[in-house]
C-alpha cells in the first residue's frame, strides 16, 4: 500500500444529455479544464456500451469478460480521472441495471447517454500522480510520482 495526503480543488457539475458519449465527455472536461487529477461521480442511464465485467480466471495478467448492452440501463458510477501526458485516462466503474437484473464493470467503450447522466467531478490538489504499466499484474495502475508519506 502507498498513500499521499490530498486537498479538495474545484468541484465540476455535469449534466449529459441524450445521445451524448459519456467517457469521451469526462476526457473532453478534463482537458479543457487542465485538470490533472480528479474523481467523478455520476447516476442517470446509458443506452449503450461495452465494458468489462471481471476476469475469466484468477490468472495475472487477466484476461477480460467483456460485455456489451444495447438497450437502456439505469446506471451509478464512480472512478477517476488522470492526466497522462496530454490525454486523459478515465478509470469509471459503473453498475448498470434492467429489469431486475444488472451488472457492474468498468466502462470502455460504445457509451451513450439515454435521456441523462448527472455527474459530479471533484479535483484533487497536492500529490503527483499518473498511470502506469505494472509488470506484475499486467494492468495500469496508479503511480505516485515524487515525495511524500507512504
Amino acid at each position: 500500500m502507498e498513500y499521499r495526503e490530498a486537498k479538495v480543488g474545484r468541484v465540476i457539475i455535469v449534466r449529459f444529455d441524450n445521445g451524448d458519449p459519456l467517457l469521451r465527455g469526462i476526457e473532453e472536461i478534463a482537458r479543457k479544464e487542465n485538470i490533472s487529477f480528479a474523481t467523478v461521480t455520476l447516476l442517470g442511464a446509458l443506452a449503450s456500451a461495452r465494458m468489462v465485467t471481471g476476469p475469466e480466471d484468477g490468472a495475472i495478467p487477466p484476461k477480460p469478460i467483456m460485455y456489451d448492452f444495447e438497450e437502456p440501463r439505469e446506471v451509478l458510477g464512480s472512478g477517476t480521472i488522470i492526466r497522462s501526458g496530454v490525454s486523459h485516462k478515465v478509470h469509471l466503474h459503473i453498475s448498470a441495471g434492467r429489469e431486475g437484473g444488472g451488472t457492474t464493470g468498468c466502462l470502455r467503450s460504445g457509451d451513450k447517454v439515454f435521456i441523462t447522466v448527472e455527474a459530479v467531478i471533484t479535483e484533487v490538489v497536492g500529490p503527483d500522480v499518473s498511470k502506469g504499466f505494472d509488470e506484475g499484474s499486467g494492468c495500469n495502475i496508479l503511480r505516485f510520482n515524487g515525495p511524500g508519506a507512504s
